[in-house]
């Protein structure tokens, strides 16, 4: 894997996870709202 590769596979691996981060985060807040008084 050249660098020009591996550039192109970082920046889609931290898309990625910037998507499920949003996601999950959501998610983790209405637990966090439901686990709240």
């Amino acid at each position: 894997m050249n660098k020009l590769e591996f550039k192109a596979f970082m920046s889609r691996n931290l898309v990625n996870f910037k998507e499920t981060f949003e996601k999950e985060k959501s998610f983790y807040f209405r637990i966090l709202n439901f686990s709240s008084p």
